[in-house]
């Protein structure tokens, strides 16, 4: 059993307004990705301009009455050997909502210059 400081679990307070306005932009950005992802495929790709030849795939995991989940996941052609980042959304469309419910990456530590 694990036993928690009742101090310690109240040091983060979610400011709702400013939750709920980020999940109404994450919104409107994926529909505007992908605006027909309720009707059409369910798969997109796309890639990205950069020297290392990015691309990005967007798959529908889940379709609902009123949520679509997508999973978005990206590769490099130069690096197949490093864990793919990838992240599972929720969209409400009743409320116009989209939610990061899941998120796996590789963290990468960028080198420092020190003089």
């Amino acid at each position: 059993m694990v036993a928690f400081n009742r101090s310690e679990l109240c040091d983060y307070i979610v400011n709702l307004k400013r939750h709920h306005s980020q999940c109404e932009l994450n919104y409107h950005l994926c529909m505007s990705l992908i605006p027909d992802c309720r009707q059409s495929a369910e798969r997109w790709s796309f890639e990205l301009p950069s020297e290392r030849s990015v691309s990005v795939l967007v798959s529908r995991v889940d379709l609902a009455p009123y949520t679509t989940t997508l999973e978005i996941t990206q590769s490099s052609a130069q690096s197949d050997y490093v864990t793919r980042p990838k992240m599972l959304i929720r969209l409400y469309h009743d409320v116009e909502m989209a939610e990061v419910v899941a998120v796996s990456y590789t963290h990468l530590t960028l080198p420092t210059n020190r003089e």
